[in-house]
């Protein structure tokens, strides 16, 4: 049986059997929790400050926020980074980026959790001269529901998203908010935890919003995965002629809208553990290719560039 990570779509298109989505230390982080005026925690937070934004203070750094799952629900303000992993804090290393890991008590649905999450963003921006053109957004599980809910409420914000296993929005949604922000998202068909219906929910409306037609998604027991990106986008071409190198049968649904930089892809198995997609480095060479500073009609490049030479030197071996 494949291991549960091989089933989430970077991971298995990288050849890889295992992943560890060991966490990163808290030493790497600062404490970066909101305070009230009285000195209470109002929301608690951790922050990696990359060494470059010290020995370069007047060049802003990209931000990269990571919403956890309900298992770092708390207050200690240290769970959560248990689910932020080596990896992604390798790339903010490398990249000279900060990442931003709040804590919740209970949920990343409330008006006012989400709301301190971005007075902490401002602060960021105004104090630490992260890049406001460069701030992605990151979720796993209840975290992916904050994305999906962030993305709404603070429309124009986030250079791009990146939502994990789970798809669950509030009453004031608003999908046409996410027409112009690219996303990359993944979901396993078996996830027994989140209904991968969460997710495709959110989808359809994204697309009843940019006036696209809906698809038919795959039942259960079909072993095919799921694959819905751009026509119009070149590079979104180079991802879906990669997924079908692959042993796995692969069925397409093509948007046409030139403005959705919109990637899904649903394997039949991985569960609901798909947090080790957040080690995968072509990850990141898609969503820091993003800035809302300039149009990026063809964004996705850099991200299936590595993801081809990834793939293409394992199987040569």
């Amino acid at each position: 049986m494949k291991s549960l990570l091989v089933a989430i779509g970077l991971l298995a298109m990288l050849g890889v059997a295992t992943i560890s989505s060991r966490a990163a230390s808290v030493a790497d982080f600062v404490d970066f929790s909101l305070l009230s005026p009285s000195n209470t925690v109002l929301l608690p937070g951790r922050l990696y400050v990359p060494p470059q934004a010290a020995a370069e203070p007047n060049s802003p750094r990209p931000l990269m926020i990571f919403l956890a799952g309900s298992g770092a629900n708390g207050s200690n303000n240290l769970a959560q980074l248990d689910q932020v992993t080596d990896g992604m804090l390798q790339q903010a290393k490398d990249r000279g980026a900060y990442i931003y890991a709040p804590q919740t008590i209970s949920t990343w649905s409330s008006k006012t959790v989400t709301d301190e999450v971005m007075t902490m963003v401002d602060r960021a921006i105004s104090t630490l001269n992260a890049d406001k053109n460069r701030v992605y957004l990151t979720g796993y599980s209840l975290g992916s529901y904050g994305t999906w809910t962030m993305l709404s409420r603070y429309e124009g914000r986030f250079a791009a998203a990146i939502p994990l296993s789970g798809g669950m929005v509030q009453p004031d949604f608003v999908p046409a908010h996410l027409i112009d922000t690219p996303i990359f998202t993944l979901h396993a068909r078996d996830d027994p935890t989140n209904s991968v219906g969460f997710t495709r929910n959110v989808l359809n409306s994204i697309l009843a919003a940019a006036h696209e037609p809906l698809p038919t998604y795959l039942a259960a027991s079909d072993p095919a995965t799921f694959i819905m990106s751009n026509e119009a986008i070149p590079a979104h071409e180079e991802f879906r002629d990669l997924v079908h190198q692959f042993p796995e049968p692969a069925t397409d649904f093509l948007l046409a809208n030139p403005k959705l930089d919109l990637m899904y892809y649903e394997p039949q198995l991985g569960g609901h553990e798909s947090l080790g997609a957040l080690n995968a480095p072509e990850l990141y060479d898609w969503m820091f290719s993003h800035s809302l500073a300039v149009p990026e009609p063809s964004s996705a490049i850099l991200f299936l560039t590595g993801l081809f030479a990834a793939t293409t030197r394992r199987l040569r071996r």
